[in-house]
């Protein structure tokens, strides 16, 4: 036999020997695998036994949770439907950021600035909410393009509706004089306008009764009138307005030093999904 047969009779079967014992190699960890787990898939193969047990109950009370707010979105769809004309706003801060709160942390910021700024003057702005224990699901619509009840098309809404049964107190936001008062039925109806330090307006409408005198002077927290409603307007609420140099602010704004961030973040969010206005 010459030498170059046998040196390929060789390599094959070393190929073949070396093919077989990779094979056993496979089919022994193969088996083995099926046959043996490690503690961590013994771990977790309990862990799963555990939650198959629970997952009966637990989709058992979402969808009771399911229900509850689907109830409460009906019945806050009712009421809103009845005031507003509209369904009710999810509380639900989504991933994307809502144009009235792409800006909001910047335009505290700024505010909280301007307020220490003024504070060395003696100058801080009106912070108070006009209303007492004022909760955020009494918002209605704010700034902007709203909505409105008597002309049905959508126009400059230039304050906060805050809803409030009539004859609730209505005060001072901060301290100033009274410079305007505005009796009527149509419109904002009954108006009373303080001027406050560091270029500042707040502006208290649709009232019921008028505590105040033009010229007088208030203090943050003393009894400007009542809150009133008229035929044309949709619900009793004050309507109140933040000027400042003359140039509409949303009011909400100026709260936060009377709320809680999570109402805050409500209000701000109800007050800006709010597509129609009460006036």
């Amino acid at each position: 036999m010459s030498r170059r047969p046998r040196i390929v009779k060789i390599l094959l079967r070393f190929f073949w020997s070396a093919l077989a014992a990779v094979s056993l190699s496979v089919a022994f960890y193969l088996v083995f695998a099926m046959l043996v787990s490690t503690r961590e898939e013994m771990r977790l193969a309990r862990e799963n036994r555990q939650w198959e047990k629970l997952l009966p109950s637990l989709e058992q009370k979402a969808n009771l949770l399911e229900e509850e707010l689907r109830l409460l979105q009906v019945r806050d769809d009712s009421i809103y439907f009845k005031i507003y004309e509209t369904t009710a706003p999810e509380l639900v801060w989504k991933t994307e950021t809502s144009s009235a709160g792409a800006n909001a942390p910047e335009r505290i910021d700024a505010l909280f600035e301007e307020i220490y700024a003024l504070a060395a003057k003696d100058e801080i702005p009106p912070l108070s909410i006009p209303i007492k224990d004022f909760s955020p699901i009494q918002t209605g619509a704010s700034t902007g393009m709203k909505l409105s009840p008597v002309f049905k098309v959508r126009m400059e809404h230039g304050g906060l509706d805050m809803v409030a049964p009539q004859g609730t107190p209505v005060l001072a936001a901060g301290d100033g004089t009274v410079t305007e008062i505005t009796h009527g039925t149509k419109g904002l109806g009954n108006i009373v306008e303080v001027t406050h330090k560091g270029g500042y307006v707040t502006r208290y409408c649709i009232l019921d009764e008028i505590s105040v005198r033009k010229g007088s002077s208030v203090s943050r927290g003393s009894r400007i009138g009542t809150v009133g409603i008229y035929s044309a307007i949709q619900a009793a609420h004050l309507h109140f307005e933040v000027l400042r140099d003359g140039v509409p602010q949303n009011p909400v704004h100026y709260f936060f030093a009377s709320l809680t961030p999570k109402q805050y973040t409500d209000m701000l969010y109800i007050s800006s999904r709010t597509t129609q206005s009460l006036d």
